[in-house]
């Protein structure tokens, strides 16, 4: 028999991951949790990853934190040549939506932390600070994601 999955989990991967992907699909309609596909059914010129791959700590009663990571992958020109146009505005785009303020996170703080090449792509591997609101209930309707509860718009002081 299967347990019901709680309305406000211990640890919400779910519920930082689906808005992070919604929102990064306005910068490629290719995004994968996790790890990249071993094979994909068409060609992709372009393509990023996401991963929380520290976890989720527990700081206090209200909040939790974690680091996300976000591969940015771009296919190589001819000869192996890196598109380093394409790769500048995925991650311009990309750190012009921080901080990205959501009901139940805020991902903040974009550090660069390099690249390199792989398969026939080059990457960029951008660092996002996550703070989690524990006291926020969860999101049990996910159309409202999808409507602008993700600000990508920064927030003047």
């Amino acid at each position: 028999m299967t347990e019901p999955v709680s309305a406000s989990p211990l640890y919400p991967r779910i519920e930082v991951l689906k808005p992070l992907v919604d929102l990064l699909k306005s910068i490629s309609p290719n995004v994968f949790t996790t790890s990249r596909p071993s094979s994909v059914s068409e060609q992709l010129g372009d393509y990023i990853v996401l991963k929380l791959p520290n976890g989720i700590r527990d700081r206090a009663d209200t909040y939790q934190t974690s680091i996300a990571h976000v591969y940015l992958f771009v296919r190589d020109r001819a000869g192996e040549v890196e598109n380093a146009w394409r790769l500048d505005e995925m991650m311009n785009a990309l750190c012009a939506m921080c901080p990205i303020r959501h009901p139940r996170f805020t991902a903040d703080r974009p550090v660069y932390l390099g690249g390199a090449s792989d398969a026939g792509f080059h990457y960029i591997r951008i660092q996002l600070s996550v703070t989690i609101n524990k006291r926020n209930l969860a999101i049990e309707d996910d159309s409202e994601l999808q409507d602008g509860s993700i600000n990508p718009e920064p927030i003047n002081p």
